[in-house]
């Protein structure tokens, strides 16, 4: 599913106009994005949580060359399901 076609979904369940349905969907990623980038975390309730992890430095061999590098740390977002959202995912529950 594309962004407009979430947007229409969200404009069909709500009161919403679209350019309103599209201001709060916009925020709403905005604030998760800055938040995940200073290691806070965004939860909501019955969806899941988004946060980052620190991925380890760690050595590694190049596959033609045999050429041993590092690959540095780096931040990583996650997003870890709610067990609501996998149970409906998976069929063991209904919307």
């Amino acid at each position: 599913m594309k962004k407009k076609e979430l947007l229409q979904k969200i404009v069909a369940k709500t009161n919403l106009n679209m350019k309103d349905a599209d201001a709060f969907l916009n925020a709403f990623v905005d604030v998760v994005i800055a938040e995940v980038a200073e290691n806070g975390e965004v939860g909501i309730s019955g969806f899941g949580s988004f946060y980052s992890i620190v991925k380890k430095e760690r050595e590694t061999t190049h596959w033609e060359t045999n050429e041993k590098f590092v690959i540095p740390s780096k931040k990583s977002p996650k997003f870890k399901p709610a067990k609501n959202f996998k149970d409906i995912v998976s069929g063991e529950k209904e919307e």
